[in-house]
C-alpha cells in the first residue's frame, strides 16, 4: 500500500488532483472502497500525501486486479519428444486447467544429457484464480493431476 502512495507522490506534480479523483470515480464500486486502517503510520502517510497534493479528498483505490480472490502459481515441467510442438502441450494444459487459468507462461526449455537425446523439458508457470473463492492446496493438486494426464496423452511426463 505504501508503494501505491509513493507512486502517487511521484506523479502528483504531473497530474492535477481533479484527474485522480475523476479516475477513482470512474472505477467500479468494488474497487473504490477504502479499507479501514488501524495502522497509524499508514494514516500519517495518507495525510502527508494529501498535503503534498494540495487536495481536500483522496479516494484510495484498493482491490486486486482481475478479481477479489488470491491468485496462486504452480510451476510444472514436462519431458517430451522434440517432435511434439510446444504449442500442442500449451493447448492441452489450457484445456486441462479450464476456467481457473489466468495465465500460462513457458519459462524454460532444457535439452541435455539428463533427459536424453531427442527429448526436451518444457517448464510452465500456471497462474490460477477462482472467481468465487480462494483456491486450496487440494484445488492446485487437482489441476496438477489433470495437467499431467493431459500431457501424458501427448507422450509427455511430469518432471519431478
Amino acid at each position: 500500500m505504501i508503494r501505491f502512495f509513493f507512486l502517487l507522490a511521484l506523479i502528483a506534480p504531473m497530474v492535477p488532483p481533479v484527474a485522480l479523483e475523476a479516475h477513482a470515480q470512474a472505477s467500479p464500486p468494488a474497487v473504490q472502497r477504502a479499507p479501514a486502517r488501524a495502522d497509524r503510520q499508514v494514516a500519517d502517510n495518507e495525510a502527508s500525501l494529501g498535503e503534498r497534493m494540495n487536495a481536500n479528498t483522496i479516494t484510495v483505490i484498493s482491490g486486486t486486479p482481475g478479481g477479489t480472490y488470491f491468485r496462486m502459481a504452480s510451476d510444472l515441467a514436462f519431458v517430451l519428444d522434440e517432435s511434439v510442438p510446444a504449442d500442442r502441450l500449451d493447448k492441452a494444459l489450457r484445456q486441462a486447467v479450464g476456467d481457473l487459468l489466468v495465465d500460462i507462461d513457458l519459462f524454460d526449455v532444457y535439452r541435455g544429457p539428463v533427459i536424453g537425446d531427442g527429448r526436451r523439458s518444457l517448464a510452465y508457470r500456471l497462474r490460477l484464480q477462482a472467481p468465487d473463492r480462494n483456491l486450496t492446496d487440494a484445488d492446485v493438486a487437482s489441476v496438477r493431476e489433470r495437467c499431467a494426464a493431459a500431457a501424458g496423452k501427448l507422450g509427455a511426463q511430469l518432471r519431478s
